[in-house]
């Protein structure tokens, strides 16, 4: 039997130019039935999700815009693909500002379907400039067919858009001007260490440079793999050339990894590099040429020990000009004379743990990447 279930609690957002109103699925009024909120998989960097497990459910949001003017409104939702269609992340929804009809196109996906490994689409969807009166505002979001979900809805001003855009900063909330979620992890942002023996806590630092907001990464517990500290669907082409810019203080023991690589397996780096930092705040910067394009590629900080990391200021831009050294021209190769070492020729298994079968051809390495194992199981002591 349909039902309209009413909550008592109604939560008004204010806020100021160049802020973000952040919609969570705890902050709505439903109507109709065969909806759940749960904890999302914290991989994706969500707290809550919305399920709407039948279709004409809709999810009202009461909430209120100070200074009136010009909003983009971006929905962060997950659907099925069975078709991998993107185009299906728009046509599921029936959005509406105020009364008034809204019009979606899709503004990019973390995660694309693929047999093997997913069978949903996941990410952002975005209206044209919308305007917001000044008080009280209202945002319906209708499902259209079963089983998809909304994580979060996200209110910017125009202006906002329009410096950040204008900064060439390819990095979402890269400066942590928008705020953290409840694990104290920035917006737009996830851990990425779900797969390691890791403990890892996440918070706000305020005593950035200059005053900001900056993130501070806590590893208490190193047992291998790495801290990875990540956002998804960031841009990289082949040929063109990116500068990556932060900065930095910790007390870790090993270095700190900045690189953009691919989202899923093989895992291809793109650009690379490391640092050695100290306690004290400092900017690091490189620029690097990408030898391939991926437009859903991942940045990633990471580091592999205990310790503390805080960063600030991220920022990763496309150059109109190759790194002094580089140049966009295929690269020359001459064959070595006489006989290759056997070392040349190695094999990787990923997931040796599962029921796979040892090589049946000699090899001369064997490469450990990705497998879960440290380098103190093999080498228990210095030089053995």
């Amino acid at each position: 039997m349909k039902f309209l279930l009413s909550m008592l609690l109604l939560i008004f957002f204010e806020t100021a130019e160049g802020n973000s109103i952040l919609l969570k699925p705890a902050d709505a009024v439903y109507s109709g039935e065969g909806y759940e909120i749960t904890k999302a998989n914290p991989f994706f960097g969500k707290e809550s999700n919305l399920v709407l497990r039948r279709s004409n459910l809709t999810a009202a949001y009461n909430f209120s815009a100070d200074p009136a003017g010009e909003y983009l409104i971006r929905l962060y939702v997950r659907t099925g693909s069975s078709d991998a269609d993107k185009g299906n992340m728009v046509s599921r929804y029936e959005v509406a500002l105020n009364g008034n009809h809204l019009v979606f196109t899709l503004d990019k996906t973390d995660f694309s379907a693929r047999a093997d490994k997913f069978d949903v689409i996941l990410g952002w969807i975005k209206s044209a400039p919308v305007k917001l009166l000044r008080g009280q505002n209202k945002l319906t979001v209708k499902s259209l067919i079963p089983h998809i979900s909304i994580r979060e809805i996200e209110i910017k001003s125009a202006a906002e858009i329009a410096a950040v855009a204008e900064s060439g900063n390819l990095l979402e909330n890269g400066l942590f001007t928008a705020g953290f979620n409840e694990k104290g992890i920035a917006r737009g942002w996830i851990d990425d260490s779900a797969w390691a023996p890791v403990t890892v806590v996440y918070s706000e630092d305020k005593n950035g440079p200059q005053g900001k907001s900056a993130q501070k990464i806590s590893c208490t517990s190193f047992r291998g793999g790495a801290v990875q500290f990540a956002q998804t669907a960031v841009p990289i082409e082949e040929n063109k050339s990116y500068a990556i810019s932060l900065w930095m203080k910790g007390d870790i023991a090993s270095a700190v990894e900045i690189q953009v690589r691919r989202s899923l397996a093989p895992y291809h780096t793109y650009i690379y590099k490391r640092f050695v930092i100290g306690s004290e705040w400092k900017q690091y910067s490189f620029s690097d040429l990408a030898f391939a394009s991926d437009p859903q590629a991942r940045l990633i900080i990471k580091f592999i020990s205990a310790g503390t990391l805080c960063l600030a200021d991220l920022v990763y831009k496309e150059l109109t000009e190759a790194p002094a050294g580089k140049a966009s021209l295929p690269a020359v190769f001459k064959p070595q004379a006489g006989k290759i070492p056997a070392s040349y020729f190695g094999n990787h298994m990923h997931r040796l743990f599962m029921d796979h079968q040892w090589f049946k051809v000699p090899v001369g390495t064997w490469r450990l990447h990705d497998s879960h194992t440290s380098w103190p199981w093999l080498e228990k002591s210095r030089g053995e």
